[in-house]
């Protein structure tokens, strides 16, 4: 898309539109709620009435804590639902829009909240050191985990959210780079 990009002005022009529009709403969304800490993540939930927000403090090296947050868009109230001691990466959400996954960096720990309910319904530690970013299956029924050990061995899992059991695990060698989203049938 980039090279396309560079060569077609119409086609530069609606990337810069679109990430000037995305930037916007981020901008907007950091003041007007006064989050007053870099978001990580946003996504409106409960018919737009609502923003699930993770923020994005610290580093490596410099450790702050972190928040998953439920804004009320109306009237600004902030809910702290979660609270991690560290980097929070690979936030994804499920289609149903009613399970947050994340990796706590720093302990290589999945977590899952139920966003409805506000509880945290996963967490598991990894033994490897390479922990690859959580995804859901295509239904948002089934969390995807997997990891690594300094591309010599690893392993995936598949687990139920509903049950947090582990459906199946596979053991693998070398190293593992991508992982695919795969329909709840496949399982």
């Amino acid at each position: 898309a980039i090279g396309l990009a560079k060569k077609d002005l119409e086609i530069q022009s609606h990337y810069q539109d679109l990430f000037k529009n995305k930037l916007d709403k981020a901008i907007k969304l950091w003041y007007s709620l006064n989050i007053k800490e870099p978001i990580g993540f946003a996504h409106l939930i409960n018919d737009d009435k609502e923003a699930l927000i993770v923020t994005n403090k610290g580093n490596f090296i410099q450790k702050e804590d972190n928040h998953v947050y439920i804004v009320d868009l109306k009237s600004g109230v902030k809910k702290s639902i979660y609270k991690s001691d560290g980097l929070v990466s690979g936030v994804s959400i499920n289609d149903k829009g009613s399970t947050l996954m994340f990796v706590e960096d720093n302990i290589r720990t999945y977590t899952a909240i139920d966003i409805v309910n506000k509880k945290v319904i996963y967490k598991k530690q990894s033994i490897y050191s390479d922990v690859k970013k959580p995804i859901f299956s295509k239904g948002g029924n089934y969390i995807i985990t997997a990891g690594g050990m300094e591309a010599r061995e690893g392993s995936v899992s598949v687990i139920d959210i509903n049950t947090s059991n582990v459906l199946k695990s596979r053991e693998f060698k070398g190293r593992l780079i991508n992982l695919n989203i795969i329909s709840e049938n496949e399982i």
